[in-house]
């Protein structure tokens, strides 16, 4: 393939001359999976409120509500918070302890004061409390479809227990007491 020659040229660049015919090919399929494993993290990343709107101007979906992940651009940001973490945890051993790397602390913290220029919505003087989601937004609200599981499981449980009979034709003690 072509991008194997791109390859052999650029290892010759480097100066190395002698390698086996199987290295660029080694070399191209860790720089797909590298690539691509490195852009699947940006897409979930972008889809992510907290980090897709980091340095962006305020709006009303500003961190708000969960994009979903067929829907998102892949933004900048998302890709190299992407690349960072990747190469925290693939090069530099993964841990945080003991020679982990990860990203560093002053990129964290300049992405962190872009995201936190984003003012939170003003709480009336009239309400008080905690501010919560809507009811869409949280596992606790309705719709989640739970109840009609339930009460399926339910019907099957009292339709198994109706039959009274076991595999060997005898009566459960239920029905014998």
């Amino acid at each position: 393939p072509r991008e194997s020659r791109t390859i052999e040229l650029l290892l010759t660049a480097q100066g190395v001359t002698s390698f086996e015919p199987r290295v660029p090919l080694l070399l191209l399929d860790f720089a797909y999976r590298h690539t691509s494993s490195v852009l699947q993290d940006a897409l979930q990343l972008s889809a992510d409120p907290y980090t897709s709107h980091a340095g962006s101007r305020p709006s009303a979906s500003s961190g708000a509500a969960p994009v979903n992940v067929g829907d998102a651009a892949i933004t900048s940001n998302a890709v190299q918070l992407a690349i960072a973490s990747r190469l925290a945890y693939q090069f530099r051993g993964g841990g945080s302890s003991g020679g982990g790397g990860g990203a560093s602390k002053d990129w964290l913290l300049d992405m962190a004061k872009e995201r936190n220029k984003v003012a939170l919505p003003r709480i009336p003087p009239t309400e008080w409390g905690l501010r919560l989601p809507g009811e869409k937004f949280v596992l606790s609200g309705t719709g989640w479809g739970l109840r009609d599981v339930w009460a399926g499981q339910e019907a099957l449980e009292e339709s198994s227990e109706s039959e009274g009979e076991d595999e060997e034709g005898d009566m459960e003690m239920e029905d014998v007491i």
